[in-house]
């Protein structure tokens, strides 16, 4: 038999928090209190807190995001307007800064593809990776544009003004992240896929020692996963060693920074040589640090493929230049882009309620691997 005294607790609760949202006290896209402040403000259990925003979700008064919090629902739903043959629509594009090595073609695309279709481009750029920069960007245009495309900064969490967006069922398309859990639209590359299809070009070579390259504490969603599917694949092929040599964050633009950074990559490969000689071949989660990982080897004397083989994800469009051409995980830039304007175009007329989607990638041979030295 239940307990009436905690039914008492938790719909002293519910009906306190529901008050509020129906007085405006609380509105939509507003953060609840979280359940620790609940517990104390109320002196209850963190099950009779939990208890009483189940009711809440229940009436579809609030939604909960795990790891992120209890937010208000919008009882007043933001007019969505459909296109008519006349009408000309306005799209948004949020985009932290890019790398020439991924993300620019996404944006030259989608800059073509608005333009065929007579539609409004907008485009805002993130600065310093600042979840307050891309709050004020999403405020600024939601207010102009019929649907966004966000590509969201890195971290752990997704922010607060996406999420909002979700919850008020405004047209938005994430890309290169998702959210656990969350009926949320996307477009991500499949990783998994990707990676396995790398690391199985490394073992057809003849490579059995292979080191993982990421860089230490990615927060992204896809960098996670890429790291996760080469532990996977390699702790699972038969004589296959796995090891791992972390990279930091490095601003490119600071030469000093660079600099420094590279020593410090150094000593730690040095050490890691030292270690683990049997090592012949690098997986880099991303391009850049490959870069620097290239230059580290040629510095202590090895050569590139002869001695070690690197392959990475992403690299820039080289055409004539003297360049190290690196094997590399090509993401398709311009299907993305495609995909992601069809899936908002189908949100904003309401055709879908959410679309998910694993874009494929190509594995590019180029000049950093070969068979094993023997």
């Amino acid at each position: 038999m239940e307990d009436k005294t905690q039914t008492t607790l938790y719909g002293k609760i519910e009906q306190e928090l529901e008050l509020k949202i129906t007085n405006k006290d609380l509105r939509g896209g507003d953060k609840l209190p979280t359940e620790s402040e609940l517990m104390a403000q109320f002196g209850v259990s963190r099950m009779t807190v939990r208890k009483a925003l189940d009711i809440l979700v229940n009436k579809k008064l609030i939604e909960r995001f795990p790891g992120k919090g209890s937010f208000v629902l919008s009882t007043n739903k933001p007019k969505i307007i459909n296109r008519k043959k006349s009408e000309i629509i306005t799209i948004g594009a949020i985009f932290p800064k890019l790398a020439p090595s991924f993300g620019t073609e996404i944006l030259s695309t989608l800059s073509s593809i608005t333009n065929e279709n007579n539609v409004n481009f907008l485009y805002a750029e993130t600065k310093d990776n600042s979840f307050e920069d891309e709050s004020r960007a999403i405020q600024r245009m939601r207010q102009y544009a019929n649907g966004l495309i966000i590509w969201p900064i890195p971290g752990k969490v997704i922010g607060t003004e996406i999420l909002k967006l979700i919850i008020d069922e405004y047209p938005v398309v994430l890309l290169d992240r998702y959210i656990q859990d969350v009926n949320a639209s996307y477009i991500v590359t499949n990783n998994k896929k990707a990676t396995q299809e790398a690391l199985e070009y490394l073992v057809k070579l003849g490579h059995r020692h292979i080191c993982i390259v990421p860089k230490q504490n990615a927060s992204d969603s896809s960098i996670q996963d890429r790291v996760t599917h080469a532990k996977t694949f390699l702790n699972n092929f038969p004589k296959n060693v796995t090891s791992i040599l972390y990279t930091q964050g490095i601003n490119y633009e600071q030469r000093q920074e660079l600099l420094t950074k590279k020593e410090i990559l150094k000593t730690k490969v040095i050490a890691l040589l030292k270690k683990d000689p049997q090592i012949t071949a690098f997986f880099v989660t991303e391009y850049y640090p490959a870069t620097i990982l290239y230059q580290v080897l040629i510095e202590l004397n090895y050569k590139i493929p002869n001695d070690f083989s690197i392959i990475c994800y992403d690299s820039p469009h080289f055409y004539n230049e003297s360049v190290v051409h690196f094997t590399h995980v090509q993401q398709n830039e311009k299907q993305i882009a495609e995909d992601s304007f069809k899936m908002l175009d189908a949100l904003i007329n309401k055709k879908n309620e959410s679309i998910q989607k694993l874009e494929n990638a190509d594995l590019i041979i180029g000049d950093t691997t070969a068979i094993p030295r023997n």
